[in-house]
């Protein structure tokens, strides 16, 4: 199986999350890091391999399988934050800028290297606007979170609830 990274410029701890979230989530039986993807063998599921964050997509005897990361940058395309750095914006995430609001991707990178199941329990202590809960929300994970700004735990909720609304109202 080839791991094709994102055609977007990653930062040098973003290349490193990356072999060690394809090792957590797919316990490969080999690992090679090439100029443009990775090289695996062993066996891996579709569903493991749609959860990896800094990889856009996988080929396995000529099949293509998406990254939901890859979908949900693609979706609020035109790229916001141009062609050669990653959507850090996507979904609920561009909603409000918050001060201090750190990269969605990290927080999802992170769950998966620790291999926290779904419906897991999770406590954010300082949620700020809230990009941990939203991240936790797609990864099916219970987040829970605590600010001490009131702006900051409105923001939060209110990026929580409009997940909760259907796209069809």
């Amino acid at each position: 199986m080839r791991l094709y990274w994102h055609n977007y410029n990653y930062l040098g701890y973003e290349k490193d999350f990356s072999i060690r979230e394809a090792r957590a989530l797919l316990n490969p039986n080999k690992l090679v890091k090439l100029k443009d993807h990775l090289r695996l063998e062993g066996n891996f599921s579709e569903d493991k391999i749609s959860k990896l964050v800094y990889f856009s997509k996988a080929e396995i005897n000529g099949n293509s399988i998406l990254t939901l990361q890859h979908k949900l940058e693609q979706k609020c395309n035109g790229f916001s934050n141009g062609e050669n750095r990653q959507s850090t914006r996507y979904s609920v995430h561009g909603a409000h800028s918050y001060k201090g609001k750190f990269n969605p991707q990290v927080v999802r990178s992170i769950l998966n290297i620790l291999n926290i199941k779904e419906g897991s329990n999770i406590l954010d202590p300082f949620c700020g606007s809230g990009t941990s809960l939203v991240e936790c929300f797609f990864a099916k994970q219970n987040c829970i979170g605590f600010d001490t700004n009131p702006l900051a735990i409105f923001v939060a909720n209110a990026k929580i609830e409009s997940l909760k609304v259907s796209a069809k109202r």
